[in-house]
């Protein structure tokens, strides 16, 4: 790779906690959803922001699924989806995101 070649990772997560036993995402991705997990290890409440590349999709809707079902505001921005999120100490979250 040369430094005129810019990697750009598919997701990522930018809020007031450290990288290092964080919040951690992970993506499973079907033809019409994807289902966004995220694993809070923290011992305090957390807020952050996850932001995936969107490339050519266009989201229908969020809803947070577990530990409870609600639907979740986001905003596009420059190709890419921004969804602010609140945690828990050591919390499970759930979202599912339709496309159009």
């Amino acid at each position: 790779i040369t430094s005129d070649q810019a990697i750009h990772p598919r997701f990522k997560m930018e809020g007031n906690f450290t990288r290092a036993r964080g919040i951690d995402p992970h993506i499973l991705e079907e033809k019409d959803r994807v289902l966004i997990l995220f694993s809070n290890y923290l011992d305090s409440k957390s807020s952050g922001e996850f932001i995936m590349r969107l490339w050519d999709q266009k989201p229908e809707k969020i809803n947070r699924i577990f530990p409870d079902r609600k639907p979740i505001d986001f905003e596009i921005r420059e190709g890419y989806l921004s969804i602010p999120l609140e945690f828990t100490e050591k919390e499970v979250v759930i979202l599912e995101l339709s496309w159009i």
